[in-house]
């Protein structure tokens, strides 16, 4: 290699291999914690350890960045019904383990310490855009698993049957959105148990 074609690749980018799941995993606490907009490009530049440049030619600004770590975390619905389900216990008690396991203060996890798409929610519920269709989305799919769960309990004897499912889905889907705001700064385990034994005298 001579020296003119040597100098030529030292001018060129460098193009650094890394995961970008986990790069994307990686954001979902810092966008919980600071939301959107409190979030800086310095921010993200710290959590991922990656420079401006490779985040931006792989994620694009800002924005887009934030719009795949929110589809990267509405994923995580995808199976709600089927982690519920395959708990080795009755329906019910499935469901309420579920719920706490959403607030639990024991977990180290610090991606349970409140909700993404809660949080966007809050903030963003003036989009119109993309980010609007994709919370839409998430809605419509953790409606969907519930209900799931509430007929297969009373298809099981679990739930009372003469419950309609949908609205059911409905109620428990709130009283969970009330419940991530309630413990959004703080977990009071004592109050998330008497809303979530409120919740299961409907059953």
């Amino acid at each position: 290699m001579n020296d003119l074609s040597t100098y030529f690749k030292f001018l060129m980018p460098k193009h650094t291999q890394f995961d970008q799941s986990k790069i994307l995993e990686s954001l979902i606490p810092l966008f919980i914690d600071k939301g959107y907009n409190g979030t800086s490009m310095q921010d993200i530049v710290d959590r991922t350890q990656l420079n401006r440049s490779s985040l931006y030619n792989t994620f694009g600004d800002k924005y887009q960045l934030y719009r795949a770590v929110l589809n990267k975390y509405a994923e995580r619905q995808d199976g709600i019904a089927n982690q519920i389900l395959s708990l080795d216990m009755d329906v019910q008690k499935a469901l309420r383990k579920f719920l706490m396991s959403l607030f639990a203060d024991e977990t180290p996890d610090e991606q349970q310490r409140g909700c993404l798409l809660t949080k966007c929610t809050l903030e963003l519920s003036g989009d119109e855009g993309v980010i609007q269709k994709l919370l839409k989305t998430s809605k419509t799919v953790m409606i969907q698993a519930l209900q799931q769960v509430v007929e297969t309990g009373q298809e099981r004897n679990d739930i009372n049957p003469a419950i309609q499912s949908y609205q059911m889905a409905l109620f428990i889907y709130n009283t969970i959105q009330g419940l991530r705001i309630m413990n959004a700064h703080e977990f009071d385990k004592a109050e998330t148990e008497l809303i979530i034994d409120s919740l299961f005298q409907q059953f």
